[in-house]
């Protein structure tokens, strides 16, 4: 994890390439979801920890010059490339990229996929902003077939015993 003292808050980092553009602001938002509970014979509610969303960043980017307006319009064009096969649960989309920047260390996070950009905006000065919206990337989590759930998805029997699933001619011993 890359440490966020004495980095640059100015400073963004995206797919190994340091953006010419200043950083005037960063947030993320994490949030947790629980699951409020009351019920008869409670004593008040309560609560049941279902795990953690993924984070909301956002960054927004000055800039002041025609470099900085180059560097962003190639920014822009790396993270809206074109489509491709990311993987076999998402298959066509645009991969995550690793991002660096001090608000992103603080979290742990690492990846982003970009949901919106809005800009550059220019003013009367000239002078550019450029809004990145992106959600926190991380890989599925691993999954195992167990046998209840390949004899509940209509597709294998489990054998009367319970040790023997029949999936599609091929028989599974537990």
């Amino acid at each position: 994890m890359t440490q966020a003292i004495g980095q640059d808050w100015g400073v963004l980092v995206v797919g190994g390439t340091i953006i010419d553009a200043d950083v005037s602001a960063a947030e993320v938002t994490r949030k947790t979801k629980w699951d409020k509970k009351t019920g008869a014979g409670v004593d008040g509610a309560y609560c049941v920890y279902q795990g953690d969303e993924l984070a909301d960043v956002s960054f927004t980017l000055q800039i002041t010059s025609k470099e900085q307006l180059d560097s962003v319009r190639a920014l822009i064009l790396f993270l809206l490339g074109p489509l491709k096969p990311v993987g076999k649960t998402a298959p066509k989309g645009r991969a995550p990229q690793d991002w660096v920047h001090p608000a992103l260390s603080v979290h742990g996070i690492r990846s982003l996929i970009v949901e919106e950009i809005k800009g550059p905006i220019f003013d009367e000065k000239q002078l550019g902003t450029l809004t990145i919206k992106a959600i926190e990337w991380r890989k599925p989590p691993k999954t195992s077939v167990t046998k209840a759930a390949v004899a509940s998805d209509g597709l294998g029997k489990m054998g009367r015993d319970g040790k023997a699933a029949i999936l599609g001619g091929l028989t599974i011993f537990g």
